[in-house]
């Protein structure tokens, strides 16, 4: 019966922090979603709206070398609870902004407050579940907000929401995460994640440095994690625009994207479960996302029901991103995974952000085509999988 509860308590301080992560993503894709009404009511420049998600994701990204320490010196529990009231601040003054730089000033906070959610969920399935079942639950966090956040863009094209009353549901989404935050705290327990003395931190971090796997996983991560985040939430429905598709075709392409990467990531879980050979996995993942995205990028044009599939397959393979936690997390110790993971995740929000600033760069010329201005992920995947051949496991796994 103990055995019974305390994997309940697992899976309910793991689901609190996945919940948060969800939030994130869905409030990233609001923000999308909702530019056009932004920039009518704010006067915003197009210049001024790629800056704003621009400085989302920077800060969301610098902001994970920090919060990986407060996680293992404070604990998951404070870390998340107090970052949700942060985002729920963000949220409200951007809800109330009456210029950019209000606006602007909101969305650094906003994205400094959800900068906990991807790192504190995959903490807490590390710290919660086994070494074996951390691939699984790893690749679970990823699938989770995927198949949300495609469900979301699905639902708001087929039911054509009204998204001209952006300050509604800004605040809206700001009263759901400040209620979160209480959630969180309640349901993540404190004694299921203790961690060493301030001392052996130091001691760890130094060895940390000294780990070649750990920086070949992170360079791995990034490159990959990078290229998703980058075509899933911004140059996925330019690039199709630019093909010929419709607005709506372009977003299911995008919803098939996300669902694909969803499915890619539960199956590399699954994979790593039977095998037991997580490095193994992460190259066939990245060889596939290789060649599917360098097929989509300077392949003919195709049918649309054959862009439906290579969107799918792509997003399958990039969908195995997610063993990059289990894989690093072999060499870390429980006291130092906070940080570890926060470097990561810091590393590919912030790639993410400089492929997003090449490419727009690149597009800047009228006669630049997507073949060439997508060329950075092509690249960026090879090098991943260059850094495969020599990332290897444990006898943890």
């Amino acid at each position: 019966m103990n055995n019974f509860l305390k994997k309940v308590q697992s899976l309910m301080m793991w689901g609190a922090s996945d919940v948060y992560f969800i939030l994130s993503i869905s409030v990233t894709i609001f923000f999308g979603v909702l530019s056009p009404a932004l920039q009518k009511q704010l006067s915003l420049t197009g210049s001024q709206l790629g800056m704003l998600e621009f400085v989302f994701f920077l800060s969301f990204g610098t902001s994970q070398l920090v919060i990986g320490r407060l996680i293992d010196s404070w604990g998951p529990r404070l870390t998340l609870s107090l970052s949700a009231i942060v985002a729920s601040l963000g949220l409200f003054l951007f809800s109330t902004a009456e210029s950019f730089t209000q606006v602007f000033l909101a969305q650094i906070i906003t994205a400094v407050g959800f900068s906990t959610s991807y790192v504190g969920a995959v903490y807490l399935a590390s710290a919660c579940f086994t070494a074996k079942r951390f691939a699984f639950m790893s690749s679970l966090t990823l699938m989770s907000a995927n198949v949300m956040s495609a469900l979301l863009i699905t639902v708001l094209v087929l039911v054509n929401f009204d998204m001209s009353n952006f300050r509604g549901i800004i605040s809206t989404l700001s009263v759901i995460t400040l209620v979160l935050s209480l959630f969180l705290f309640l349901c993540i327990q404190k004694n299921r994640t203790t961690r060493k003395q301030k001392s052996e931190f130091w001691k760890d971090l130094r060895k940390l440095v000294q780990v070649p796997q750990f920086w070949l996983g992170v360079v791995y991560f990034s490159t990959n994690f990078g290229v998703l985040l980058a075509f899933s939430s911004l140059w996925n429905i330019p690039d199709s625009l630019a093909y010929g598709h419709t607005i709506d075709t372009s977003t299911m392409l995008s919803a098939t994207f996300r669902f694909g990467s969803a499915f890619g990531a539960i199956i590399s879980g699954w994979i790593v479960n039977s095998i037991c050979r997580c490095s193994l996995t992460v190259k066939w993942y990245n060889s596939g996302a290789l060649l599917l995205g360098a097929f989509l990028i300077y392949g003919p044009v195709f049918p649309l029901p054959m862009v439906f599939c290579i969107f799918a397959l792509w997003g399958f393979f990039l969908g195995g991103v997610s063993q990059g936690f289990p894989l690093v997390g072999q060499y870390l110790s429980l006291s130092l995974k906070g940080t570890g993971f926060g470097i990561m995740t810091a590393t590919g929000y912030l790639f993410c952000a400089l492929l997003q600033y090449i490419i727009g760069e690149l597009l800047k010329g009228s006669a630049t085509s997507f073949k060439v201005a997508l060329t950075p992920l092509a690249i960026s995947l090879a090098l991943g999988w260059m850094c495969t051949f020599w990332l290897k496991d444990t006898k943890k796994l």
